[in-house]
């Protein structure tokens, strides 16, 4: 199972393994502060990647104040597969 979590982290978009690998990291959530952080980018392309990975179902959002995400929670089940 690593060995295919390695090839698959490593086919995907860059932005999408280190945010994968981050939250693995932390314990499954990250909050937004934190994935600029990761990412090395503003707020917006933070919260455009957060609501990437909500929409593909890699994770679900914590909305903050008004409609914009403040953390990001990987799903149980990438998480329960990736954990492995």
């Amino acid at each position: 199972i690593r060995i295919v979590r390695k090839v698959a982290l490593s086919s995907i978009p860059e932005h999408r393994a280190r945010t994968i690998l981050a939250l693995l990291n932390s314990g499954g959530q990250l909050p937004i502060k934190e994935l600029q952080k990761v990412l090395n980018c503003s707020d917006k392309t933070a919260k455009t990647v957060m609501r990437e990975f909500e929409r593909i179902g890699l994770a679900e959002l914590v909305e903050g104040k008004g409609s914009s995400p403040s953390k990001i929670i990987l799903s149980s089940e990438l998480n329960s597969l990736l954990a492995a």
